[in-house]
């Protein structure tokens, strides 16, 4: 459980940076979307180190917990167990490990400096992970989001049997701990501006409200009543409204 120890001349050795990576990271590395460090959560989750494991998951997944549910592991079908049995249930372990371990895990807030304040609209995983990213080197964020809960598309589309809200909490919970600050119910153009924002004292702005409009079919009846984008279907069954 180490970081390789590469020097320059080994680098110059290489044709390319992807062989590199091919030849220094495990296969199951190398294909996450990530590069998640898989080979050293796993070990650690193997003897049982929960805490040290979910820290390795979360330095490149602060959405951990998420996606222990929704990845499609395309880690797993290069593990190389599959040239012997079957693949390492890799997200399964990352699953437990998030659900049971990461709502308990301790932070170290950084400490806030006098730099200047961001406002980033949109709370899905683009805007939380950026947010947290700021406030780990000091910065003052603060996430604008129009619905009353953050998550983006997790919280706001994905059904509650294949996303309880409780999970989506876990990860939006321990980065606010890292000092990042989240308003609800706020929607950008309607109820605030850019240029209230600007005039507000924010000195930058990071717009990351994602793509959570339907793709419509071109196909006569669409203005039909009766006919209903699949994501504000998917939005208004999340918080229950009529149908």
């Amino acid at each position: 459980m180490r970081d390789f120890d590469i020097t320059s001349e080994d680098i110059a050795s290489f044709s390319s940076t992807t062989e590199l990576m091919e030849r220094e990271w495990a296969p199951c590395r190398h294909n996450c979307p990530v590069h998640a460090d898989v080979r050293t959560y796993i070990e650690l989750a193997a003897q049982g180190h929960w805490k040290e494991s979910i820290d390795v998951i979360r330095r490149h997944l602060p959405f951990a917990a998420v996606c222990g549910r929704i990845c499609h592991h395309p880690c797993e079908d290069n593990c190389r167990r599959n040239d012997v049995d079957e693949p390492i249930a890799i997200r399964e372990v990352k699953r437990f490990v998030a659900e049971h371990v990461g709502k308990n895990a301790t932070v170290d807030r950084p400490e806030i400096q006098d730099k200047a304040k961001v406002a980033i609209i949109g709370a899905g995983p683009a805007g939380m992970s950026a947010a947290l990213e700021l406030a780990k080197i000091g910065y003052r964020p603060t996430v604008f989001e129009k619905f009353p809960v953050a998550g983006g598309i997790a919280a706001t589309a994905i059904p509650k049997y294949r996303m309880p809200q409780g999970v989506v909490r876990i990860d939006v919970d321990w980065i606010l701990a890292h000092g990042v600050e989240l308003k609800t119910n706020i929607e950008i153009g309607k109820d605030k501006t850019i240029d209230s924002l600007t005039n507000g004292g924010f000195e930058a702005v990071l717009i990351a409200t994602g793509l959570a409009k339907s793709r419509m079919l071109p196909i006569p009846g669409l203005k039909h009543k009766y006919v209903l984008p699949v994501m504000e279907f998917l939005t208004n069954l999340a918080f229950e409204k009529k149908v």
